[in-house]
């Protein structure tokens, strides 16, 4: 019986795990990013992912970006990941200080979405999410889509997105009912 191409991703990972971590905390951010990437492709793994570090931890993100299916080929993946010295492997973008969403946003669209707010609705298939903010003004409704996803999955964590949040849709007037932190709160407690 041959190795499932997951299992051969893993093994070539935890060779090199020691040196993409090294990499890491030496800044040499492109170096990791592009050995990951060739390495996931290499088995015909097409996933966006992250790589951070926590102290001494590093850390792979495998992230679907909202896509279920690609959420379960994750999950696939991550079942038969071993442990692997010095490293901590995740299926979804993990929570974040609102601060850090907020520089994760400016890091990627270059605008600042400081005091972002939002209104929630219920409706039968999950929650529908409106973001306001002056600083989407301009950008065309799937980039400000994007930018509110992007911000979502970093303030509520990307698990908690998929599972609750049904629709979101931006607004660059007008203020909604919840600040960024309120809207964490509500959606933790639910």
């Amino acid at each position: 019986m041959s190795e499932s191409r997951a299992v051969r991703f893993w093994k070539s990972f935890s060779s090199e795990a020691a040196d993409i971590s090294e990499w890491l905390a030496a800044g040499h951010l492109r170096k990791a990013f592009d050995r990951v990437e060739a390495l996931l492709l290499e088995r015909g793994f097409d996933f966006c992912f992250d790589l951070s570090r926590d102290g001494p931890t590093a850390i792979l993100i495998l992230t679907p970006e909202g896509d279920q299916g690609v959420a379960a080929e994750i999950d696939e993946l991550l079942a038969v990941a071993p442990m692997v010295p010095g490293w901590r492997l995740v299926g979804r973008r993990q929570r974040k200080g609102i601060a850090d969403a907020i520089t994760i946003v400016h890091q990627i669209y270059g605008v600042d979405v400081t005091g972002v707010s939002f209104d929630v609705a219920q409706s039968s298939s999950g929650l529908s999410v409106v973001m306001f903010s002056h600083a989407l003004e301009g950008m065309s409704q799937e980039v400000a889509r994007g930018l509110a996803q992007t911000f979502l999955d970093h303030a509520i964590g990307e698990s908690l997105v998929m599972e609750r949040i049904t629709v979101i849709e931006t607004s660059a007037s007008g203020a909604g009912h919840r600040s960024a932190e309120s809207l964490v709160e509500a959606l933790e407690s639910h």
